[in-house]
């Protein structure tokens, strides 16, 4: 059984297969027209909320949101409600050219669902400094940072995270002070995809994206033979082979007839 498993894993990896058709995997449309929708020279905040054992999954759109955000003129704090996240976003974030000038890390904000509310509530002047103790004062990111609340003056809020007490954290708090205009978007491990869906459904939560697929999937279509490519295919093939499984094994245990025993 793991034989057959690591077969078709190390197949999707390696071969293009001619029924995989990654043109049929549509990108997160209302996750992207949420990022494309924050004014240049405005400012997002991204909350970044993993650990190592969700990086592989979640960094992908760490980089590819700022990416996105950057490119268009936005300026992006990134801040963390646990250690683990705040370095797992100083990791990505530090050897940025743009940093000080469009991106700017606070790092770890304590106190969880109380830290949201401090932090969305706080003077963006009394932002002293960022994880390193960097003084933000003169940072071309903080140029005109005065004494309005970052509820005030954020324009976007993207949630990166793994962990479903981190989202419940930041949605529940965070719309009790934001203004309702300004969006909270979320990408999401797939573990969390049951929890968003009631928050997405409500409307608490303006767009998500979901699992590795749609991360490799925000920058649009996926050219066959590139390694985004085959990540999908190997997810799918690794998915199929999985389901098939599975179906096998039931209808064997459907087909099979009790022994009767005669005395």
């Amino acid at each position: 059984l793991f034989a057959l498993l690591i077969g078709a894993l190390t197949l999707g990896l390696f071969w293009p297969l001619p029924f995989f058709q990654p043109a049929l995997l549509m990108p997160p449309a209302d996750f992207l027209a949420r990022l494309d929708q924050a004014p240049s020279g405005g400012l997002a905040l991204i909350a970044v909320d993993y650990g190592p054992d969700r990086a592989a999954e979640l960094e992908p759109y760490l980089q590819r949101v700022l990416e996105r955000l950057t490119a268009r003129g936005v300026r992006v704090l990134t801040v963390s409600l646990s250690p683990w996240g705040a370095a797992q976003a100083a990791q990505a974030i530090q050897a940025r050219p743009d940093y000080g000038e469009r991106v700017v890390h606070l790092g770890y904000y304590p106190g969880q669902e109380v830290g949201v509310v401090r932090l969305l509530t706080r003077p963006l002047g009394q932002l002293r400094a960022d994880y390193r103790g960097r003084p933000l004062q003169g940072l071309p990111v903080a140029r005109d940072f005065g004494e309005d609340p970052l509820a005030a003056r954020v324009d976007l809020v993207v949630l990166i995270t793994g962990s479903p007490d981190a989202l419940r954290g930041w949605i529940q708090q965070a719309r009790g002070v934001l203004p309702p205009e300004v969006p909270v978007i979320a990408a999401v491990g797939a573990n969390l995809a049951p929890y968003v869906a009631p928050y997405r459904e409500s409307g608490q939560l303006h767009a998500v994206a979901i699992g590795l697929r749609d991360a490799l999937l925000l920058d649009g279509p996926v050219p066959e033979g590139s390694p985004a490519f085959f990540d999908l295919q190997a997810q799918t093939v690794l998915q199929v082979s999985v389901i098939v499984l599975i179906g096998i094994g039931l209808a064997i245990r459907l087909l099979r007839r009790p022994v009767e025993v005669h005395e």
